[in-house]
């Protein structure tokens, strides 16, 4: 989107970081199952990533039919963009990116904010101890093979529903069965994260972005790629 103005261009980042918002339900399921996450790693700052899978492989499944060329192209580029890579080979990316965001977070000091009217720091990521190597993160992704889930979860992955009890299903109430809604929960969750990594082609990762952004989380404490 072009804008005439800077001063327009502005106002918009503004309006969809400070005035886009999610239920207040959302928000206040996310702050505890974030303190759960700081409380797992003995107080100290977490971080999170999001794992997006080949979901778009089971959209247009390859086959010996020669399917037409076009779709041949959309397979293509689609596992490329949604890492349809092994779950090993992927986590294991993730948590050298991760590793980078523990040695930013060590070595923060004076933080700064996105250039957004009214963005205050947030200033639990020089306050609270940096994470250690081992501690535990938080990843929010769309794989279903329990096999892959094992994978990830064994190198130290904290998913959604290993947080979540059933008084917070109950308090927050049945739409918290559809998978949609829980995607706008954990992107409310690792809004909370002291370093996020993510896929600079992913909305559910732009949307983490602006949530930190309104957080006052600093810019050296997010990186997104296209891997």
């Amino acid at each position: 989107m072009r804008f005439t103005e800077v001063s327009a261009r502005a106002g918009y980042a503004n309006m969809v970081v400070h005035d886009l918002r999610f239920p207040p339900k959302v928000f206040a399921l996310a702050d505890v199952l974030a303190a759960r996450m700081r409380k797992m790693n003995g107080g100290r700052l977490w971080m999170g990533a999001h794992m997006r899978r080949g979901d778009c492989k089971h959209i247009f499944p390859q086959t010996n039919n020669n399917p037409p060329l076009i779709l041949k192209h959309v397979i293509v580029i689609s596992e490329h963009w949604l890492q349809a890579s092994p779950a090993k080979a992927h986590i294991e990316s993730v948590k050298e990116h991760l590793e980078i965001g523990r040695g930013v977070l060590t070595s923060l000091g004076n933080i700064s904010t996105y250039a957004l009217e009214g963005a205050k720091p947030d200033m639990e990521q020089i306050t609270l101890p940096p994470p250690l190597r081992d501690d535990m993160f938080y990843v929010a992704t769309d794989e279903r093979d329990p096999e892959a889930l094992k994978v990830i979860s064994d190198t130290g992955a904290i998913f959604f529903s290993a947080l979540l009890t059933n008084e917070d299903r109950r308090a927050f109430g049945w739409p918290l069965m559809i998978t949609d809604v829980r995607a706008i929960v954990e992107q409310a969750v690792l809004a909370h994260s002291a370093y996020f990594y993510g896929n600079s082609l992913s909305s559910l990762a732009g949307a983490i972005v602006n949530l930190r952004a309104a957080r006052g989380a600093d810019p050296r404490t997010i990186a997104l790629d296209r891997h």
